[in-house]
């Protein structure tokens, strides 16, 4: 079971009962984690819950077991203005956003449009619902910039070099965190942001090549690691699952306004820290330095999440680096 039991205990399960609860960018890895977490919330709990699954592809709802007859699932393009005649909706968990480091940098005119417009596309149909009751927005720690902190704070920042191609994704996300601040404090819409650090689980989009996506296949195939950078930026991770709990915590028990980092701060590493713990489980792969100057990779940084915020709403106990490795590569062997 993934969801524990003193965990929904805290839950307003009244509240939540016969909600409707729209999660954008329904194909991505969070979407998906999070529809079965609302379908396992839904059998313990015995409550009815329905969900709107938007995407610019269609969602495959055949990969979700539904049971007890709690939940339905609808799926929607993400033209969210077709959303307007028909639908009432009381939560949002907003996911949708390209997430790799290649297409910021090759397509970083269409990041824009995909993170801000459709954003503010979503705003406004928002604005329009009457029953409302708490709107998640993703953002990520890359708002932070380059700063060197192990104590990093909702309220710090750092440098961002907005000429960088890459930028786009940053500022993107910078200036769509204040677009939702901006309905919540002229409209009083029932804004929470939620800043994630990387989150490790098995993507459904498997040529989206994350840092720990790359570290897990060489290892399992027996190959040495490549690192296209010195590998001395450091920064926090987390297990998927670990990720949903937040963001739903943050969902039902955050406060309105607010901004919460979602970090598992014991597994602080740099990313040649990474590599050596992938390496325990194939003793026959090392380590090769590849260095590139090369816009995709951002700069060094060292940013280690406080998440004080987030353990006010809920003592969470993370998965450790050590488990969430193994278990992630344990999927993707099976996946090969």
């Amino acid at each position: 079971m993934s969801l524990k039991l003193d965990f929904i205990d805290m839950l307003p399960l009244d509240e939540i009962d016969n909600s409707c609860i729209l999660i954008t960018g329904g194909n991505g890895l969070l979407a998906t984690s999070l529809i079965k977490n609302f379908i396992e919330l839904a059998h313990i709990a015995k409550i009815n819950l329905k969900i709107i699954a938007s995407s610019r592809s269609q969602v495959d709802i055949s990969k979700f077991m539904l049971r007890d007859g709690l939940v339905s699932i609808k799926t929607v393009s993400d033209n969210y203005k077709d959303l307007l005649s028909d639908e009432d909706i009381h939560y949002v968990i907003h996911t949708a956003s390209p997430t790799a480091s290649e297409y910021f940098v090759s397509h970083a005119i269409e990041t824009i449009h995909s993170i801000v417009v459709k954003s503010y596309e979503l705003l406004e149909m928002l604005k329009k619902q009457k029953s409302l009751k708490s709107v998640i927005y993703l953002s990520s720690m890359e708002v932070y910039g380059v700063v060197n902190s192990l104590n990093v704070k909702e309220d710090d920042f750092g440098l961002v070099n907005f000429t960088s191609p890459r930028s786009s994704y940053t500022e993107s996300k910078r200036i769509t965190e204040l677009l939702f601040l901006s309905y919540y404090r002229e409209l009083a819409l029932p804004i929470k942001i939620v800043r994630p650090t990387l989150i490790i689980g098995p993507s459904q989009d498997e040529k989206i090549k994350k840092v720990h996506s790359q570290f897990a296949e060489a290892v399992l195939k027996g190959e040495d690691i490549i690192l296209y950078t010195d590998g001395q930026s450091g920064r926090d991770f987390i297990d998927i699952q670990d990720a949903c709990l937040s963001i739903l915590a943050v969902a039902f028990l955050g406060k309105n306004g607010e901004i919460y980092n979602v970090s598992n701060p014991e597994t602080f590493r740099t990313i040649e820290g990474l590599a050596k713990e992938f390496l325990k489980f194939n003793k026959k792969s090392s380590i090769k330095f590849l260095k590139q100057e090369n816009s995709k990779y951002p700069p060094n940084t060292h940013c280690k999440l406080n998440i004080d915020k987030l353990i006010s709403l809920y003592n969470f106990k993370f998965k450790s680096l050590d488990s969430i490795i193994s278990d992630y590569i344990s999927v993707k062997k099976n996946g090969m």
